[in-house]
């Protein structure tokens, strides 16, 4: 693949792995099995620990990022662990509640619960 098709690719998650596979030249288990606690975020370029358990020579080390690489790691990580608007189907009136409107009318329900005890 060339660099404009890996960016082209309209899957974030796949862009960032083969992203993460051609910066650093690993193999694909190695890349599957690398952690986010084995990446040093603060290091410059990115450092990534690589366990020997999954390397062909079965010793641990270590491989660096580029800086594209490191952006779009990053970028899949802020999309991945963002938060999601939770909407719910109001099956009585037809309409889609969001969870923050959820929230409010089971407030203003205990609220009367509270008043008519």
């Amino acid at each position: 693949m060339t660099r404009i098709e890996i960016l082209c690719l309209s899957s974030m998650r796949l862009r960032t792995y083969i992203m993460f596979l051609a910066a650093t030249c690993m193999h694909a288990v190695e890349a599957l099995s690398v952690r986010i606690c084995d990446t040093d975020f603060d290091a410059s370029p990115i450092k990534v620990f690589v366990r020997g358990e999954y390397t062909k020579t079965k010793t641990d080390h270590f491989v660096y990022l580029t800086d594209e690489a490191a952006k779009q790691l990053n970028d899949w990580l802020q999309y991945k662990n963002r938060t999601r608007r939770v909407c719910h189907v109001d099956k009585e009136k037809g309409n889609t509640i969001t969870n923050t409107e959820l929230q409010q009318e089971m407030a203003l329900a205990e609220e009367k619960v509270i008043v008519f005890v």
